[in-house]
């Protein structure tokens, strides 16, 4: 088993339940809280907190939508390098999903 790789984390404790739908981040809007939800009227701010608040399995792949924007250290406070498994998408939307830069 690679760190990349599915877990059995059964037996673990935490505070909340993962997030096991896809979800949403905005590089503007969003927030990195405990009650962001990850809905597209409740967004991630970083693709890094959206990431440790899901959990994609390859029976349940998880897409990660993000709005347009600049996701940077500098800008939003973004992570880099950002860990990608095979069962997670990243999908830029919006009017114009080339201006989703990473």
């Amino acid at each position: 088993m690679t760190p990349e790789s599915d877990g059995d984390f059964s037996q673990s404790t935490g505070q909340a339940n993962a997030i096991t739908i896809d979800v949403w981040v905005d590089p503007v809007y969003g927030e990195d809280t405990p009650i962001t939800i990850g809905s597209s009227l409740n967004p991630f701010l970083t693709i890094a907190f959206a990431r440790g608040m899901i959990y994609e399995t390859a029976d349940n792949p998880i897409t990660i939508y993000l709005n347009e924007g600049w996701y940077s250290e500098s800008t939003n406070g973004e992570e880099i390098p950002i860990v990608i498994t095979s069962n997670l998408s990243l999908v830029g939307i919006g009017e114009a999903p080339s201006t989703t830069i990473i």
